[in-house]
């Protein structure tokens, strides 16, 4: 038996009750007992096991719900993931197990680990939620740690990009705005705060952000056809923000275009005998077809010319597009899915560019001299379906020795793969460049995490910020607004405080004087009157007080006066004159209903009319008797 409320499973024996799990959050929604041992796996994200007198034991921990990011961690064999549960979770690929986690009350929508330029020691998360908010996670041991908070959108956070030196962090949601926020960093490097710059309309929802190399531009994805939009960064010295953040930023659309189709001429007619060559219309060329593009996925900068973008058209849909400005038709073609291609990214060390599609298939291509410079993808491409046909895949990432692959996706799984060597003896092979290599070892050497426990005790006593948990509390551009409002009733409150602090000290003062008056001989004491300063001030602030209450009567009656005139305008024009209003009568036991006309009194012209004919009448019918008597 499952409660719906409690988050507790109950297993009934001989009408006897035991409480088999206490461990869900929230409520148990449903349970499905396993058909292959004694297992029950609940609608909550886990499965646990009651075989032992029953007693529960949970066996997997996982998300309730469609899992909306994934991020292999840079420096472990960890991956982090985000659900729509509103859970962040830290796996090991090591014991594929869940480590620990952190719940929120609104859904997670995208996550990433945080630059090196931003957490040098690379173990910062950062978040976002369904209400627009963005938090900074640190695990610290066996927890997260909230490091920062803030809400730069009303509605759910959809992209999040950190420029490669980590000065800025660019936010998108599916409110078509794009939030900048300047990075401010302490001794060690690491981000000590996240001060707003300003944000930009696009007008409609954003799936995808990647920052330029050089950090001088930004890439978004925005719904529409083929709206791939260039923003330049903004330059905080000139942008004027004392009143609101909304900032206007130079932009650019691409314009991406396919080569023209030109369709097959039609074959020739068969001439019939005795027709003239003359006579035949000469038909027109074929024009040439655009075929369509369809919206924008996903994009990712290559290097600071060219960049990778995904659409889902009917002629676009399963490739990615290696493009550039100066350029509208594409350098060179990705074939890589059957299904639009949702998500691009490359591995940590870039050798490998990989890919998701709205159909649950992954790719890996392997890629020549990595991500940054002038990179060249292999055509060898592994790609197969992981999730289901109808999940798309959320997430992707490779682990930090890149010898797993782990996907999620909307149908709630993570997937984990083991590279085999073959493939990555093919791929070492193709490859020219030794700096992956060169890095992973690096990534290897800070595995020794216990170099980091003297931070990490410090960073477990430092207080957190306070969370921001209310739905309704101002997003960054309406605390901007309600500033200037808030910073005056702040200065009348205080002049108001200061203003009464000195009646009281006077007060203070007066009621000595009073005290030691009252010390004194009968003979030398001061009558009360005599304390007066200014005898006449009373009666000038009675007077004056008399006079405003006065004016506020007369101000009043002049309203009251000014409401009935009107109040008697409005029933001599629509009630005086009326002799019956309309009224309905229901019965009560059927459904009939009886109605009157509104009925209007008669004019003084009319009534005098009918007096007239009333006598007319009545001397008639006078005349009438008499010449009958």
């Amino acid at each position: 038996r499952r409660d719906g409320g409690g988050g507790w499973v109950d297993w009934k024996d001989n009408f006897k009750s035991t409480r088999l799990v206490e461990a869900h959050a929230g409520a148990v929604m449903a349970l499905d007992p396993s058909p292959r041992g004694p297992y029950v796996a609940t609608a909550g994200g886990g499965w646990v096991d009651w075989k032992d007198n029953f007693k529960s034991t949970r066996l997997v921990e996982a998300h309730a719900g469609a899992v909306m990011a994934l991020d292999p961690s840079p420096r472990g064999p960890y991956v982090a993931t985000a659900g729509v549960d509103g859970s962040v979770r830290m796996l090991c690929c090591k014991t594929k197990k869940q480590i620990y986690q952190a719940s929120f009350g609104q859904a997670a929508t995208t996550l990433h680990w945080v630059p090196p330029q931003v957490d040098p020691e690379q173990v910062t998360l950062v978040v976002g939620f369904g209400d627009g908010v963005v938090r900074l996670l640190k695990e610290v041991k066996d927890a997260f740690v909230l490091l920062h908070v803030f809400k730069p959108h009303t509605l759910p956070i959809s992209a999040l990009s950190f420029t490669r030196s980590g000065d800025l962090l660019a936010s998108a949601s599916s409110d078509g705005t794009i939030f900048f926020m300047k990075i401010t960093k302490d001794a060690d490097g690491a981000a000590k705060e996240f001060a707003p710059i300003g944000f930009v309309t696009i007008g409609a929802p954003i799936s995808s952000l990647h920052w330029c190399p050089d950090g001088s531009k930004l890439l978004a994805c925005a719904s529409g056809e083929a709206r791939l939009i260039e923003i330049q960064r903004p330059v905080e010295e000139q942008l004027d923000t004392s009143a609101t953040f909304e900032i206007s930023l130079e932009m650019r659309e691409f314009p991406f275009e396919l080569k023209r189709v030109i369709p097959e001429k039609p074959p020739p007619k068969e001439k019939k005998e005795g027709e003239d060559d003359d006579e035949e219309e000469a038909e027109p060329e074929p024009e040439p077809i655009i075929p369509p593009t369809g919206n924008a996925l996903a994009c990712q900068w290559v290097s600071d010319r060219s960049f990778l973008v995904s659409y889902d058209g009917e002629e676009t849909r399963g490739k990615v597009y290696e493009c550039a400005f100066d350029n509208k038709y594409p350098l060179q073609e990705l074939d890589t899915h059957s299904g639009a291609v949702s998500l691009i990214r490359f591995s940590h060390s870039g050798r490998y560019l990989l890919t998701g599609s709205v159909s649950g298939q992954v790719g890996v291509r392997p890629v020549a001299e990595g991500a940054s410079g002038e990179s060249f993808f292999l055509t060898k491409c592994w790609k197969g379906y992981i999730h289901g046909m109808e999940s798309k895949v959320t997430g992707c990432g490779m682990s930090w020795d890149e010898g797993k692959l782990v996907t999620c996706g909307t149908d709630g799984s993570v997937v984990m793969l083991k590279i085999t060597d073959g493939f990555g003896e093919s791929v070492q092979e193709a490859l020219t460049s030794a700096q992956a290599l060169r890095e992973a070892e690096a990534m290897q050497a800070m595995l020794e995490l216990e170099e980091l426990k003297a931070k990490e005790e410090a960073l477990a006593l430092r207080p957190e910020p306070e969370d921001i948990v209310d739905p309704s509390h101002y997003s960054l551009q309406q605390e901007k607004i309600q500033a200037e409002e808030d910073r005056r009733l702040a200065e009348a409150e205080l002049k108001k405080m200061s203003l009464k602090e000195r009646v009281a000290l006077i007060r203070t003062d007066f009621e000595e004087l009073l005290e030691q008056n009252s010390k004194l001989p009968a003979g030398e004491q001061l009558p009360r009157d005599e304390m007066e300063i200014d005898p006449g001030l009373r009666v000038i602030l009675e007077k004056e007080a008399d006079d405003k209450v006065e004016e506020a009567r007369k101000e009043l009656a002049w309203i009251s006066e000014k409401k009935q005139i009107g109040l008697d305008k409005l029933k001599s024009c629509f009630l005086d004159d009326l002799a019956v209003e309309y009224i309905t009568l229901h019965s009560l036991r059927s459904p009939y209903t009886v109605a009157s006309f509104r009925t209007k009194k008669l004019s003084k012209a009319q009534r005098a009319s009918m007096d007239a004919v009333h006598g007319l009448i009545d001397s008639e019918e006078q005349a009438n008797k008499g010449g009958a008597g």
